[in-house]
């Protein structure tokens, strides 16, 4: 996005210095686990000018660290996620049902809230016994069309919302398997829509494979999405099928009602 085609811009309220300093932040992620200042300004649009200033500020307030001319953020940025956790009371309501639900089928569970284009993981109930990557952590943020989780979501949505969705959806390779093809994504989310959930096979990750259903509101549509994430060889999708969706809608509607 350019400086001067911030949609933010047209609120004259919003704060603009603050809302490019969090775009920024957000530009971070598995690709770009740190950056030098022209590399912000390319992944946010912002002049060069416009991001050192935005990287020099947090790094003044520690939410980042500079090193060779490259910048990283550090731990402190998790502050903001878990304010957000705090003040929402989600874990308190959430994570007694995600518990049972885990301990029902031996595996790790976990909720997504929709930001942007993306599933954010906000809430986990981890079963020991199975390894977990630390790309599924608290915080982390999913595209939604290349994994179950973000397509269990997007399937359950009002359908002109699915398709305001799906046009700022910029579909994008994360392994070899990945289905970026606008024509068949559509089929995959009316299959999805139809059967209930949603099953990925090493598109997000490769050797993962994931189930996830939605989380229905009180409208009926999704508000979010539960998924269990295992490693191929295991199980089978079909396996996950049987077993654990039945698990995961229970668990999806208690969490419906939870988060009212």
């Amino acid at each position: 996005m350019a400086d001067d085609a911030d949609p933010a811009e047209k609120d004259t309220e919003i704060v603009q210095t603050l809302a490019k300093g969090l775009a920024l932040i957000a530009s971070f992620g598995p690709d770009a686990r740190s950056m030098t200042i022209a590399d912000a300004a390319n992944r946010t649009g912002y002049s060069r000018a416009a991001a050192r200033r935005i990287l020099r500020t947090l790094e003044a307030l520690d939410y980042a660290r500079q090193e060779g001319g490259r910048y990283s953020l550090t731990p402190k940025v998790l502050t903001l996620g878990f304010s957000f956790l705090r003040s929402s009371e989600i874990g308190e309501r959430v994570n007694p049902i995600l518990r049972r639900a885990s301990d029902a089928i031996r595996e790790t569970c976990s909720l997504g809230l929709p930001s942007g284009t993306n599933m954010v993981y906000v809430a986990h109930a981890i079963c020991e016994d199975r390894l977990f990557s630390t790309r599924f952590t608290i915080g982390a943020r999913l595209p939604m069309v290349a994994t179950a989780i973000g397509r269990a979501y997007l399937a359950h949505l009002d359908p002109a919302a699915r398709e305001v969705m799906m046009a700022e959806i910029a579909p994008k390779s994360e392994t070899p398997h990945t289905v970026i093809d606008r024509g068949a994504l559509r089929v995959l989310l009316n299959k999805v829509a139809a059967q209930g959930y949603a099953a990925t096979e090493e598109e997000y990750e490769l050797g993962a494979l994931s189930v996830a259903v939605p989380v229905p509101g009180a409208s009926g549509f999704a508000i979010g999405a539960i998924n269990v994430v295992v490693n191929k060889g295991r199980v089978t999708v079909k396996d996950m099928a049987e077993d654990f969706v039945p698990v995961l809608n229970e668990a999806a509607r208690d969490i419906g009602m939870a988060l009212g």
